[in-house]
């Protein structure tokens, strides 16, 4: 998108993405991340293009799973809770790169 003065505009997700602090190709790289409770396509291609993994479902190799509500009342939570892995609310990954 063309715009007369780029500094007006507000960064996209992913490019606010690629100067936060917390993320990087190396934070990211070989992880496996499923969404439960809602879906964000452009969070999906940012940790692919930062060589993540994007499942549908959680297992053994899931590394992280982000969820719009980690109550447990979702079968993905409740299955990561008991594989003992790590589980992020949405609000608080979208922190990592809305500062």
């Amino acid at each position: 998108m063309w715009w007369p003065r780029p500094w007006l505009r507000t960064p996209t997700a992913s490019e606010q993405l690629g100067r936060a602090p917390g993320f990087s190709r190396a934070k990211i790289e070989g992880k496996s991340f499923v969404f439960t409770g809602f879906r964000n396509k452009e969070w999906e291609k940012i940790i692919e293009s930062l060589g993540g993994i994007v499942s549908g479902s959680v297992s053994k190799k899931t590394s992280y799973v982000i969820a719009k509500d980690d109550s447990g009342t979702n079968a993905k939570v409740q299955k990561a809770k008991d594989l003992g892995i790590s589980i992020i609310r949405e609000d608080a990954f979208e922190k990592y790169f809305s500062a």
